[in-house]
Formats: C-alpha cells, structure tokens, sequence
C-alpha cells in the first residue's frame, strides 16, 4: 500500500499541478479554448522535482527536460526557461471529440524541423514524427525511459516562439490556435496572480465547464438517464444552475522550498451571480470542538463550519428525487431547518476499535475502521435532538408509504450519563456485526452534553452509550486539539478555512503496520476548503516529512526482502 500511495502522490505532483502563465503562453491560446495545462518554466519545474528527489534520497532520477528529450525525441532546439502547453479545444460539432494541441517553447525552429522529420516548412501545417508522450510526466523521478523512442506521426505548425504539435486527425484544433485573433489573457485577468505562485497551472473556462457537464449529463449514448426521473430532472437543473454560475475553474500545484507539497483548486464565480452572493457570507472556522476529542490514533479528522445561509437543498432534492412531489417539499424544509441549527463539526474516526463498530478496511489487515464520531455546535440542544429525532421519522414514513424501503426505525428517549439523549435503533438493513451485536441493524446515539453541544456517534450495543456519553461529556486528559503532528499540517494549510481535514498515514498503515495505541508522529495530509473573493478554494497538501516517511518505508520493505 505503501509503494500504490507513493505513486500516486507523484502523478499526483506531476499532472495535477500547472504554472503560472507567461504573457508569451497565455497568447496563443484562443478565447473559446475549453482549457489549457500550462507548465510555465521547464528547467525550474525539473529543478524543483530534482531538489526533492535528492532530500528524499531517491537515486535514479530524471527531470522533465529529459524526458522532452528521451521520449518525444526532441534533444536540442527547445527553449528551457519558455513555457509548455497542452490546450484543449471544442470540437467541429457536437458529435466531435474534443481537440488537443500541445505548444513547445522553441530557441532554433531549424533544430526542432529536423529533429520531427518535417516534409515541409513549419510556417505551415506539414506533418511530421514525434515520440509517444503519454508517460512523460508519470515518469518524472524515475530513471526514464529506455532506448530509442518509437514515433509517431503529428501535424506541426509554428506560431511565434512555439512549435505547436497535434494528431494527425487534429488540423481544425491547430487551424483554430493558428488562426485565433483574440487569446484568453482578459479571461484570465481576476486569477492570474493566484496562478503564477504555482509551479503548474491549467484553467478550465466557461466554455469548458458546459462541454464537460453537458458531456456527463449526455453520457455515452446521449443520455444518463437512470430509472429515476425525478433525481435525473433535478441534476440537470443543478447543473444548469452551475453552469450559469461558474466563470471558471483554476488549478495549480507548488512544490515548495522546504519539499512541501501543495495542489490548489479555485473555482472563480460570476461576480454578480447567485454563487459569488452566497459565498460572500461564509463563516470562519473556530476548531473549537477538538477540545473534548482525545488524541488516540485516528483515521480522518474532520472540521467543517456550517454558515447561516447553509441549506443543503440541492443535496436535498436529489437524495429525495425518488420520493413524490408532495413528500420532498416539506422534507427540504425541514431539513433546511435542522441544518441552520448547527454552526459548526468535528468528525473524527479513530483507528482503534476499542468501542463502537469494528468495519475492516480492505488492502489493510488488522486494521478497521473503529470509533466513528461527531460533535456539533447547536443553537439549543435539546431542540436538535427534538428536531433531528422528527425528521428521521418523516423521512421513513414518506420512503415507507412510497414503498422505497422496509427499514424499521426504533427511538428511546431517555438520560444517559446525566444527558438527555436519543438511542436510535434502525433495522431491516444489512449491517456488520459489532460487539454482541445483531445482524440486520444499527444502534445509533444522539446526546446533549450541554445546552449547545451535541455528540453522535454510532454503537456496537445500547451497553456502550454511557461510557460513550461520560467519556465525551468532559475535556480530554491529552484533547486532539494538542496534536503536535496535526498543528504541523495546520500551520501549512491557508487562513480563514471552512472546512478542514486531515488524514493519518501511519493510522491507515502507509508507513507499516498499523498501531492502535501510539499516536502518529508524522504529519497527516491536510485538506482545506476557504471562501476566496466571488469563489471558493480547495487545497490538498503533503507535509515534507509525510513524504519522508512514504519512501522511507518502502525504502524498508525494499530493504527487509
């Protein structure tokens, strides 16, 4: 598991990140372009990725320019500081696939002619031979490919300082980069900025946001269209809503000085659209609720606030697309209800499988997932549990009537612990076996610590809820909040966060066995979600020492056969 997650890590690195554009790049590309992965600086990107590759100890290596050279056959002529491009273009018509062009930043045009076996002067389209490049950037610190690299036919034209490359099927893609008299640099004005702090950076525009969501919603044959008319009708409408929202869609990736990893994706709204309103609002963060959660092994923990405006309506309309017209109405409500009660979660699912349901994770033996629980802050507590308790009840009685389920649904109401709380007892479903539990149902807890403090969480048997309930009610000896290795991952994550999540290697086994016991002393992986000005940002980041650890354990289990 080790060796599949370092992998990933690195085509991660390597294809989801993309550079800021130079003014050079930026115009070549048309203005109705879908969009474009840009690598802004070939010999610094290589230096960076060699840089890691020798804190990491990794021996055979190679950099981006080499693969350039090995794979696609092109060893001399390429301009090393100029920019890389891979620009995607709409097709000729509906049934089209979509075009691709990839532009090469070029010192000596001759050089590159010869090298691609041109019959005829780039000046125009001509044809030419190239290496495959499909594993190039999945090759980056690795020893590279061997041999002579097998060629391929392309069409080649040039445009300024780039040498612009396709498939020999791709002449209206290239005819459209050659012929454009209008580039995406105004488009890309309100993000250029964020996008030239990143190593790489790509943009998927308006244009491509409605080709990719009309793609998925036509599916295949023109229609996704399941048995479910009512969850496929409000997708579309979603989507569309979407669409009419979404200017467009940055991504970029750094890998920076002290070997910190970090993938960013904004989404940038219409800035007089409903979206950019909406987000405007978004409440800040407090992290106060890791104070009442120990510090034991954990898989994910997770925070999240929730704003006032927060409705979840649209998650609403297709979770009960199935259920009829006069039953989601008052559902949606109701749940809006419940939601604009709670302003703020922590979720935590601990490694150990001390209490509650013990679920095997799979790929990993001997460990599964343990203790799953949340805690949240309410306006009143006990009218959450009311609340919450009502609204389980309305939506089994309209799935029942509408014959969508058979699962029957049990509520106590009682003190547990010195706490008002609900033990809620769902059967009819399949579900695995816990502590001297049954098969066939679920036990979950609802419990008001205190007047604005709610904690969930789920049970193997009713035994196990008054210790569940005295050990959250009070702080915690050692809380999660103190969490050295977290609050390193912390301390790389963007201020003004709405949402936060953090995920533990050594928890999931990535760095060897995994304990049950010893708190991880690697930094996990950390997962942000902010409000930016008319968007939203995502951002993914990698600790140096996670990294560390990664290679180093498969430097172990290299070493050890």
């Amino acid at each position: 598991m080790a060796r599949y997650l370092c992998s990933t890590l690195v085509l991660v690195l390597m294809a989801a990140a993309t550079p800021a554009q130079t003014t050079k790049a930026v115009n070549i590309i048309p203005d109705d372009a879908l969009g474009f992965i840009l690598i802004k600086d070939l010999s610094d990107l290589s230096a960076r990725v060699d840089n890691l590759a020798k804190k990491l100890k990794v021996e055979e290596r190679v950099s981006l320019l080499e693969l350039i050279q090995k794979e696609m056959g092109i060893r001399e002529g390429i301009n090393p500081k100029g920019s890389a491009l891979f620009i995607l273009l709409a097709g000729k018509d509906k049934k089209s696939l979509s075009e691709f062009v990839v532009a090469l930043p070029v010192a000596d045009h001759e050089k590159i002619a010869r090298q691609l076996g041109l019959k005829n002067s780039p000046e125009t389209i001509t044809q030419g031979e190239v290496g495959l490049v499909s594993g190039m950037l999945a090759g980056i610190g690795g020893k590279g490919p061997e041999g002579t690299p097998t060629k391929f036919p392309v069409l080649v034209a040039k445009r300024d300082d780039f040498i612009l490359l396709t498939h020999t099927g791709g002449r209206a893609g290239l005819e459209a980069v050659l012929n454009s008299k209008k580039s995406i640099a105004a488009t890309l004005e309100p993000v250029r900025d964020w996008l030239d702090k990143q190593d790489m950076s790509g943009i998927c525009t308006d244009h491509g946001v409605r080709t990719g969501l009309a793609m998925f919603l036509g599916g295949p044959g023109g229609s996704v269209e399941t048995s479910s008319p009512g969850q496929f009708a409000q997708m579309k409408a979603t989507f569309a809503e979407v669409e009419k929202n979404v200017k467009l869609i940055a991504f970029g990736g750094q890998i920076e000085k002290d070997g910190h990893a970090r993938l960013s994706t904004a989404v940038h709204f219409q800035p007089d659209g409903s979206y950019a309103q909406w987000i405007a609002k978004a409440d800040l963060l407090e992290r106060t609720l890791l104070n009442r959660l120990p510090d034991q092994p954990q898989l994910v923990t997770a925070l999240a606030r929730i704003s006032t405006q927060t409705t979840f309506e649209g998650a609403a309309s297709i979770l009960f697309g199935d259920l009829p017209a006069d039953k989601v109405d008052p559902l949606k409500k109701e749940l809006a209800k419940l939601v604009q009660q709670v302003s703020e979660v922590a979720v935590c699912i601990y490694a150990s499988d001390s209490a509650g349901i013990a679920v095997p994770i799979k790929g990993v033996p001997g460990l599964s997932l343990g203790q799953q629980v949340f805690r949240a802050q309410v306006k009143d507590a006990g009218s959450f549990l009311d609340n919450s308790v009502d609204f389980l009840k309305h939506c089994n009685r309209a799935a029942n009537a509408a014959a969508k389920t058979k699962v029957e649904i049990n509520y106590q109401e009682k003190e547990i612990a010195g706490k008002s709380a609900r033990l809620i007892t769902v059967k009819g479903i399949e579900a695995p076996k816990g502590k001297n539990g049954k098969e066939g149902s679920q036990i979950y807890l609802l419990a008001a610590l205190d007047g604005k403090t709610v904690l969930g969480c789920m049970l193997a048997n009713e035994s196990e809820a008054e210790p569940q309930v005295a050990k959250f009610s009070k702080l915690a000896d050692r809380p999660l909040r103190k969490n050295a290795a977290m609050h390193k991952t912390q301390g790389l994550l963007p201020e003004k966060l709405q949402i936060e999540v953090f995920f533990d290697l050594q928890a999931f086994g990535v760095l060897g066995e995994p304990s049950k016991k010893a708190v991880s002393q690697v930094a996990p992986l950390g997962f942000a979600l902010r409000a930016i000005p008319a968007g939203l940002e995502a951002q993914f980041v990698i600790p140096f020492d996670a990294l560390q650890a990664v290679f180093d354990a498969i430097k172990s289990e290299k070493d050890s056969k």
